[in-house]
């Protein structure tokens, strides 16, 4: 007789077996109608969000071209075709325009027509007769065709689009690449008609790419890839503006722009397929219905089969029960006699705490919180104390925020350098680690100072975007992070943004991690440069980095300019063992000093810990402060460019205004603090700029960021132009009695309190008011300042007078406005 399945199995025994069918059928049941149901649902869906997105782009592209044609249009409606009765260049004055040349009519028109227009470069008019002129020269073999080019700074693009305003083609917005660069600008021209309606002239305007980037928004970079090619008449289609990342394999779609030479492609990636991956409910149906059905059904013929087996099954789960109820008493009794040895194991546990090693962590979803003093972000950088305000953990959080910010802009890499601090190689892990997390790429240049950093992502093919791990002057136990994103070095509101995505988790983040090269940048700058200057060969240089970022970097580009160079303190030492790395306080410049006199050198360098501030020694070892540096280098440039702005701090000369005044050009006085002076200049086009701490920003002939290299070159240029020395070059400048800078310790909360209360309470009835950085005071024969720095946590204070008489004066005056405000101050100076 043939015995029956359920004689040969146990009841719990068949339970099992149904188990595992149900769990086989449930899986083979989802990924079966994963594959016939969700997969083609998901792909249809899929390509309808990519042909949504790319119109989106396509749309927002468009509305931005309306906008900008409005804009020009409204703007060149400000220009009566009167002002073409005289040349543009000229002196002469249009009857229509008595009061003002047209280059003046312009001139007073641009700041208003940069605030409506802010990513315009330039604007220019030309009259017809100069068109005219233009197109002579360029549709000619004439040996005049480059001096053209070069006097009304166009190419012939410009004429191309003359052209085809005179046989009224239509014209759009074009972009064009930047001669011996990888930048790309827009150019846009309107015709400027008189009341007959012909053209008497054109308004000719050269754009940045960023107004397309703020027209679309915040984008994930990391969802897609947006490019924009351009195609002229029968030309070839060139790309000329991309943003985010793609898998090359995916289907792109293509959108034309309308009114424009422009076509839209936009690229998935496979983030975004992910993302928008969805289980439809019959997927869910058939997954659980199937395995349900089953065992239902199994259940069913288990107890249809076998008449005793629910009984035994209940039999056998009572054992079971009763038998593990046993074993976990006699487990208990065990645990509770051998209480003192557990607790001597439990003791050795190792305690979790809030420290995570993110250097090894695979960034889950569910990340600690990043705790960090709010003080860190300042102004104009990130900095505070290593390994107390500033953490590995923090130094992660701030590469993937700061990483976000270069993905957003455009950018898909980012420089990396970090100072010759001792923390500065571990923190450069860190920071590097969280930078590639977002997907972002680094490139790797090493220790250098800051200047490197800033040439590098000026000049490197895959970016504008750079950091550095620095504390630049500081003492050796601070370090921090300056910044630029695409260009623009980060400033005020844009590293609270950097702090509010630490605190927000709003970053980027990328399963594909950003991959990381090496580069060495410091022989091209070193080339840069001495292509740049007119230096003869032998000065006999004295050159202190401070045991800092240009330790290695300054005796090789002194030696490149055939100097005779002495380097002193030139070995990186993070523990500054000579002086701190602040050439502003006069107690670190006594070996240097001493080192140019008794070597007899021309002129002795002090770099501080980021090579981005310069002091200068005479021969005679007199300290050449910035503001007197300043008074060289605006003679020098305002000659070749009269009218041109020279921005300098609050805590400059009044003589350096004066200065830059009687040499034709025009002095703007600005907040203290690298990034505020380099953001002022963008904004006026100033070719020169500088602080008292010794930051120097050449826009004439360099890149506009503060570098202390090249203005020591620039410094030996001017030396061997005039033929003089330093020495006779300082005294032939104007003087005044003054102070150094004097600092008052305090607390990084109290030190703006400070301030304004001060602002707001006290009197000085005789003085002129600045309040645009602390509070100034002039009067008719010196100022004194109080500020509170934005690096260190002090107040500081500056005077300046015609006499001694004068500054005790004027240093009382403040003196009994301070104690108003702080009796317990104790004021030395």
């Amino acid at each position: 007789m043939m015995k029956t399945a359920t004689s040969r199995f146990l009841p719990y025994q068949l339970f099992a077996i149904l188990v595992v069918a149900v769990a086989v059928s449930g899986v083979a049941a989802y990924y079966a109608s994963w594959w016939w149901v969700a997969e083609p649902q998901n792909q249809q869906r899929f390509e309808k969000l990519v042909e949504q997105n790319a119109d989106i782009y396509n749309q927002k592209t468009e509305k931005y071209l309306i906008t900008l044609e409005k804009t020009v249009a409204a703007l060149a409606n400000q220009v009566s075709s009167d002002i073409f009765s005289s040349d543009i260049f000229s002196s002469e004055k249009p009857l229509s325009l008595s009061s003002h040349t047209p280059k003046e009519w312009l001139d007073e028109h641009r700041l208003q027509w940069q605030e409506k227009l802010p990513e315009a470069i330039s604007f220019t008019l030309f009259s017809i007769a100069q068109i005219e002129e233009i197109s002579l020269s360029l549709s000619s073999n004439s040996p005049q065709k480059t001096n053209t080019l070069k006097k009304y700074n166009v190419n012939f693009l410009f004429l191309d689009m003359v052209n085809r305003l005179k046989d009224q083609q239509p014209l759009y917005v074009e972009a064009a690449k930047v001669p011996g660069t990888h930048k790309w600008q827009l150019h846009h021209m309107v015709a400027i008609n008189d009341v007959e309606n012909n053209m008497q002239g054109v308004l000719y305007s050269v754009l940045n790419l960023q107004g397309i980037l703020k027209s679309w928004g915040n984008i994930n970079a990391l969802l897609g890839k947006v490019s924009i090619s351009q195609k002229v008449k029968q030309g070839r289609s060139l790309h000329f503006f991309s943003v985010g990342v793609a898998n090359e394999t995916m289907r792109s779609i293509e959108r034309n722009v309308a009114n424009s030479y422009w076509v839209i492609n936009y690229q998935p990636s496979l983030e975004l397929q992910q993302q928008n991956k969805t289980t439809p409910i019959m997927v869910w149906l058939i997954t659980f219905g199937l395995p349900l059905f089953i065992l239902f059904l199994g259940v069913w013929l288990i107890l249809r089969s076998s008449p005793q087996s629910a009984k035994k099954l209940a039999s056998v789960r009572s054992s079971e029960k009763t038998k593990n109820t046993l074993e976990n008493i006699e487990k208990s009794n065990v645990v509770v006699e051998d209480t003192s040895t557990t607790e001597e194991k439990t003791a050795e546990i190792p305690l979790v705490t809030n420290e995570v090693n993110l250097l090894n962590s695979n960034n889950s979803s569910e990340e600690e919180d990043v705790f960090f003093p709010e003080n860190i972000f300042r102004a104009y950088d990130i900095r505070g104390l290593a390994h107390e305000e500033l953490s590995h953990d923090i130094m992660y959080a701030i590469g993937q925020a700061f990483a976000t910010e270069v993905l957003l802009a455009g950018d898909t890499s980012a420089i990396v350098a970090w100072d010759a601090r001792t923390h500065s190689p571990e923190f450069s892990v860190c920071l590097l680690k969280g930078i590639q997390s977002t997907g972002c790429n680094t490139i790797e240049i090493g220790i250098g100072p800051t200047p490197l950093m800033n040439f590098a992502a000026c000049e490197h093919n895959e970016t504008n975007s750079g950091i550095i791990i620095t504390a630049s002057h500081n003492p050796k136990d601070y370090n921090g992070c300056k910044m630029v994103v695409n260009g623009r070095t980060l400033v005020d509101d844009d590293i609270q943004r950097i702090k509010t995505r630490i605190q927000q988790a709003d970053v980027t983040s990328a399963e594909n991690h950003g991959v990381s090269a090496k580069e060495d940048v410091s022989q091209m700058y070193i080339d840069r440069i001495i292509g740049d200057v007119a230096v003869i060969d032998g000065w006999q240089v004295v050159v202190d980095a401070g045991n800092g970022a240009s330790s290695e970097l300054a005796p090789r580009l002194f030696n490149a300019l055939q100097c005779k160079t002495h380097s002193l303190f030139c070995q990186f030492d993070g523990e500054f063992p000579n002086h701190e790395p602040d050439p502003s306080v006069a107690e670190n410049l006594i070996s240097l000093v001493d080192t140019v006199k008794t070597n007899k050198a021309d002129i002795g360098f002090a770099l501080d810990g980021d090579g981005d501030r310069l002091i200068a020694i005479t021969a005679s070892g007199k300290i050449v402060w910035p503001d007197q540096l300043m008074m060289l280098f605006s003679q020098d440039i305002v000659a070749r460019n009269p009218g041109c702005d020279v921005v300098f701090d609050i805590k400059s000369s009044q003589l350096l205004s004066q200065i830059i005044s009687e040499n034709g050009g025009r002095p703007i006085m600005w907040k203290t603090g690298h990034s505020h002076i380099k953001a002022k200049m963008h904004e006026t086009q100033a070719l020169l700029g500088g602080e008292f701490s010794g930051h120097i920003f050449f826009k004439e002939r360099w890149y506009g960021f503060d570098d202390g290299l090249y203005a020591a070159a620039r410094l030996l240029e001017i030396l061997t132009l005039t033929g003089q020395t330093l020495d006779e070059l300082v005294d032939a400048l104007p003087s005044r009695v003054s102070t150094p800078e004097i600092k008052l310790a305090t607390t990084e909360e109290q030190k703006f309190i400070f301030i304004n209360q001060l602002i707001e309470k006290a009197e000085f009835p005789n003085g002129q008011r600045t309040t645009i950085d602390g509070l100034r005071i002039d009067f008719s024969d010196g100022w004194g300042l109080v500020r509170a720095s934005n690096t260190a946590p002090v107040l500081t204070l500056r005077f300046e007078a015609t006499n001694e008489e004068a500054l005790e004066r004027i240093k009382q005056q403040f003196k009994d406005e301070l104690v108003k405000i702080d009796a317990t101050l104790t004021l030395n100076f």
